[in-house]
């Protein structure tokens, strides 16, 4: 199961970061993983926005 959260094999290598650089990485992410329900989210409004408008 491949997840961002979960990169035990990339983080193994001896030049990943480790401590509060690999949180810091990591959480550089969460911005990527939220886009596409945001974007869902934002879709919906602005049909409904659209709809009531016409």
């Amino acid at each position: 199961m491949l997840s961002s959260f979960s990169r035990d094999e990339e983080m193994a290598d001896p030049t990943a970061p480790k401590g509060a650089a690999a949180w810091l990485m990591t959480a550089c992410y969460l911005p990527l993983l939220a886009w596409s329900p945001l974007l869902g989210w934002v879709t919906v409004a602005y049909y409904r926005r659209r709809r009531k408008a016409g």
